[in-house]
């Protein structure tokens, strides 16, 4: 199994646009949109609506994995209902983010 290496923990969420800049939490500076050639506003705004997204939506679907994987020899549909509504929840934050 590949390892993983992480160089350092990227700055506190969430991340926002301001102006020409990507900004963190505490108002640092992420990214530079005028260094960019292409697409400078969309792809800030993008960059985080993913990043401030990312760690609800992977937690969601792993509960949702989870538990479809442990179903698949039983019947509770109560607790998949429950991840899936927590499933929809995480899409509809990140669609307004």
């Amino acid at each position: 199994m590949a390892t993983k290496y992480r160089l350092c923990d990227h700055s506190p969420l969430p991340w926002r646009v301001d102006r020409s800049f990507v900004v963190g939490k505490n108002g640092e500076s992420i990214a530079d949109m005028l260094q960019w050639t292409d697409g400078g506003p969309a792809n800030g705004e993008f960059i985080t609506r993913a990043c401030n997204s990312h760690d609800n939506l992977v937690e969601s679907l792993r509960q949702l994995a989870n538990e479809v994987a442990g179903m698949l020899g039983s019947t509770n549909l109560t607790v998949l209902k429950l991840r899936l509504d927590e499933a929809r929840a995480a899409l509809a934050q990140e669609s307004t983010t």
